[in-house]
């Protein structure tokens, strides 16, 4: 498979490559282009068998790309080499040889390992016509070289042999040109004469050494051809240095740490101080409640913030990072903003505010404690008490005033007739003498006491009745007595005779019922009875008034008697006739009217008289 790549590449390029190598191109060059494109082997050569690498010394990896320094010219190169790190060898100054470049180079031999031969252009045999010869030479001598330049010795002066006259001229050394060779091969060429064409093309990575034309790279590359850039961590001429940039990457060809967004300093070792981002931690955060990403700006919000610049609160009913979650706080609880620990609404308690406070407890966290007597009840959020039915007071100590009833003592009382009220439930206890549901009712008569259930057992006169209280006789006014059986004494009067008379009765009393006229004595008359009557005046009245009343009552008596029986006859007889008879216009009624009148006005004569 790799001599059909190369064949195959080889074809393609074929008549190029053949027609620059019959104008005078570089077929070799070509042939290495190929062999670079097929099998890149940065720091080796390539297999032209297998296609495979094989690297110089202290190169490694499939294509020689890993530098293995430890590798390199074990032992050392002693005072007159350096070490190559493209071979990974010694290489040797000018006129040394040897694995440490320590054997100096054998008369006739110079140059770099001692790899030149200058035997046969230091003999001398000079041209009577040449241009050199002003120059003091020894013919009959041979020249020797340097070792270190090749150039010929000729009675202590250099000279470079010029072939045609068989004489030392004056010779510049490798690398070296111009008028008295002060002047460097011109760039892409160096050695003997600067005849030899540079490897590395003029105006890339590097250039090469005039004197030996090895590749000098320019900071930051190496390669035979200067084509590979430093490795990260490592820099400068071919790469032999190294920096370690924590955080960034060192500058191929300076060593300066470039830093990564968000570090700072000499080895990018430091983090940007709070408040600055970005690339060497030039720009200014605007976190206000939270931190800003280092390397992009971003705010990082602190727990219980969100937004662009973190400057808002969370919402109620969120928390965290962002507000990112949900509280699930019960009972209007709510959480803190941080950590989402619910914050419990008064007269709650539990991770999630699920339980009310116990029973005695209320407020925060139902960290108070309720101070409700007889037993009342505190609401569980501000300890307010909620008095049982008849109790009432901050702590439920006051019993419920007069006229009020139930559950904070909100309800009147309808008792009536002085009966009082159960503080608890409104019913009424009724006083002695009164019954019904608001004690409205007096008992009834013949009943008396408490919820009227006792008996009469006093038969009360003169329009007396029994107290539905004691059961005892209540008189009308005027009367007294066990039964009411006594008028008052003389002197008092109205309802059981407690009121003194007020009226002066001279010969006589007051009314014993109202108090406000007088009842005379015998013998007395008068609106004060201060009127005294003759014996014999009252006598002969008193005889007269009986004699007329006698006298009237007889005769009503006999026209009674006289006009039923005549009344009885006519009846009789239209019964017995069957004839009908008129009735009289004198009718029995109209007759006892008449008598009744009679009798009126004869006794007020009597009386008047």
């Amino acid at each position: 498979m790799w001599l059909l790549n190369v064949a195959l590449l080889l074809w393609t390029l074929g008549a190029h490559s053949f027609a620059q190598g019959k104008n005078g191109g570089n077929v070799s060059n070509n042939f290495r282009t190929v062999l670079e494109a097929i099998c890149p082997c940065e720091h080796g050569y390539c297999d032209e068998r297998d296609g495979s690498c094989t690297c110089e010394k202290g190169w490694s990896g499939l294509h020689c790309e890993r530098f293995a320094q430890e590798e390199l010219c074990r032992g050392g190169c002693g005072p007159n080499g350096f070490c190559n790190i493209l071979s990974g060898s010694c290489g040797c100054g000018t006129g040394y040889f040897g694995e440490k470049c320590d054997i100096e180079c054998p008369r006739g031999r110079y140059g770099i390992n001692c790899a030149y031969d200058c035997n046969d252009h230091c003999t001398f045999n000079f041209h009577p016509n040449s241009q050199y010869n002003n120059f003091n030479i020894d013919e009959t001598s041979f020249g020797s070289c340097s070792t270190h330049t090749g150039s010929c010795i000729c009675s202590g002066l250099q000279y470079q042999s010029l072939t045609l006259y068989k004489a030392c001229v004056r010779m510049c050394s490798f690398g070296k040109t111009g008028y008295r060779c002060r002047e460097f091969c011109p760039l892409g060429t160096f050695g003997y004469k600067c005849k030899q064409k540079c490897l590395i093309t003029v105006g890339t990575n590097g250039t090469c050494d005039p004197t030996s034309g090895r590749s000098i790279c320019k900071p930051g590359y190496r390669g035979v051809f200067c084509t590979v850039q430093c490795p990260s961590g490592t820099y400068g001429p071919n790469c032999r240095k190294s920096k370690n940039c924590n955080n960034g990457e060192a500058n191929f060809m300076t060593g300066d740490c470039q830093c990564l967004p968000g570090w700072t300093g000499v080895s990018c070792s430091e983090p940007c101080d709070n408040g600055t981002f970005g690339q060497n931690c030039l720009k200014k955060c605007f976190c206000v409640n939270g931190k800003c990403d280092p390397a992009s700006g971003d705010c990082t919000c602190s727990p219980g913030f969100f937004g662009p610049t973190c400057e808002e609160p969370c919402v109620q009913g969120r928390w965290g990072q962002d507000c990112a979650h949900e509280c699930g706080c019960l009972n209007g609880g709510g959480c803190d903003p941080k950590d989402g620990e619910c914050v419990c609404a008064d007269g709650f308690v539990g991770a999630k505010c699920e339980l009310p406070c116990p029973q005695g407890r209320f407020g925060a966290n139902c960290s108070e404690e309720c101070d409700c007597k007889n037993g009342g009840e505190c609401d569980a959020r501000t300890g307010e008490c909620s008095c049982p039915a008849g109790w009432t007071g901050d702590d439920c100590l006051e019993g419920c005033p007069e006229g009020l009833y139930g559950e904070g003592c909100g309800l009147v009382c309808l008792c009536e007739n002085g009966a009082t009220c159960n503080p608890v439930n409104g019913t009424c206890n009724c006083t002695t003498g009164y019954t019904g549901e608001f004690c409205s009712e007096p008992c009834s008569d013949g009943t008396w006491g408490v919820d009227c259930a006792n008996k009469c057992l006093l038969d009360c006169s003169n329009e007396g009745f029994c107290s539905n209280v004691d059961g005892s006789c209540l008189c009308p006014d005027g009367w007294m007595g066990r039964i009411c059986e006594n008028t008052c004494p003389q002197g008092k009067y109205g309802t059981d005779c407690r009121f003194f008379c007020e009226i002066d009765c001279h010969s006589g009393f007051c009314n014993h019922i109202d108090g406000r006229t007088c009842e005379c004595g015998k013998n007395y008359t008068g609106d004060s009875c201060e009127t005294l009557l003759l014996i014999n005046q009252v006598n002969n009245l008193h005889v007269f008034l009986v004699t007329t009343a006698a006298t009237v009552f007889i005769s009503a008596l006999i026209c009674i008697v006289v006009i039923f029986f005549k009344k009885y006859s006519l009846l009789n007889f239209s019964v017995k006739t069957g004839r009908s008879v008129d009735e009289p216009s004198l009718t029995y009624q109209s007759l006892r009217d008449d008598a009744k009148l009679l009798a009126q006005d004869s006794e007020d004569t009597n009386i008047s008289t």
